[in-house]
């Protein structure tokens, strides 16, 4: 996993205010992975809310970094 690389919801997370099955966002912040509180994943939902994923959490990669930036490059 990498900054820039495209995920997806695969289930219902555990939130109050959960995001939809097949909402697809961008990584943009890697925890460090040190510790429980730092194993998170920021990610920019294309909906427009800002919610880390964190271990557990039902989610695929669905594009990486790299073929994103060959697209927009394109």
């Amino acid at each position: 996993m990498r900054i820039g690389d495209r995920v997806a919801v695969t289930a219902t997370l555990t939130d109050p205010a959960p995001l939809t099955v097949g909402m697809t966002g961008t990584v943009y912040w890697i925890g460090n992975w040190r510790n429980e509180w730092t194993r998170q994943i920021g990610v920019r939902w294309d909906d427009g809310r800002h919610l880390m994923l964190l271990p557990g959490d039902p989610f695929r990669v669905i594009g990486s970094a790299d073929s994103n930036a060959l697209q927009q490059n394109a």
